[in-house]
């Protein structure tokens, strides 16, 4: 059983969550849905106690085994899921199999997860950001994995041979490739979403104003709303 109680949420003026109230049944299994930035993941990691906030969220019971999938990523050739339990699934068929292999040990729980080319990311509820995988896919080191920034951070997003990542502060930071200036955030002040692509990268700050950077030879940068 889960139960939500008047929760509150913000972010800067941004109100996420304003005194929500739900009651989900033991064995239920509900979608939660809704358009990017209106607060779906915020509200799994105020459920899972990675945020803090106004209100009580309580549960009674235990998941049978890992539990169902909270969170799913596909990379190349691989594809990660995290559990209810905060535990991380990674499967696939890849000649780069570290990116499921190097799955980080049983012990760590997670409340996020992103999925690049050959490299996985999550962050803990510790949040703390993890990755693991093959940074080159045989071809160059583009410090996926090595150059992972230290601090606290919210949200993950991996795509290609780029991550990108919101801090609790949130600020956007990206490492890994960055030939086209797709780890290279500019024009973006605090943020609550961020998104890494092949050549261009793009995030939401707390006015709800897109900012992109990168690769712009389909106006994919100068073209944001």
């Amino acid at each position: 059983m889960l139960r939500i109680d008047k929760l509150t949420y913000r972010i800067g003026p941004r109100v996420l969550l304003d005194q929500a109230e739900a009651s989900i049944g033991a064995g239920h299994r509900v979608g939660l849905v809704g358009r990017n930035g209106v607060g779906k993941t915020t509200l799994l990691r105020l459920i899972t106690g990675a945020l803090d906030a106004d209100g009580a969220v309580s549960c009674e019971g235990k998941a049978d085994d890992d539990g169902p999938f909270t969170e799913f990523v596909t990379g190349y050739s691989h594809a990660c899921g995290l559990h209810e339990d905060g535990t991380i699934t990674c499967f696939g068929d890849s000649e780069y199999a570290d990116e499921v292999s190097g799955v980080p040990e049983d012990d760590v729980r997670y409340v996020a997860i992103g999925a690049g080319l050959y490299v996985s990311c999550g962050i803990t509820t510790g949040l703390e950001m993890t990755c693991w995988g093959v940074e080159d896919g045989g071809s160059q080191d583009y410090g996926q994995v090595s150059d992972q920034p230290l601090g606290s951070w919210i949200e993950v997003s991996s795509s290609y041979y780029t991550v990108c990542g919101v801090s609790t502060g949130y600020g956007v930071s990206c490492w890994g490739r960055d030939a086209e200036g797709q780890a290279s955030p500019s024009g973006i002040g605090l943020a609550y979403t961020v998104a890494a692509g092949a050549w261009h990268s793009c995030g939401v700050d707390l006015d709800d104003e897109v900012t992109c950077w990168g690769d712009d030879g389909e106006g994919q940068v100068s073209g944001a709303p």
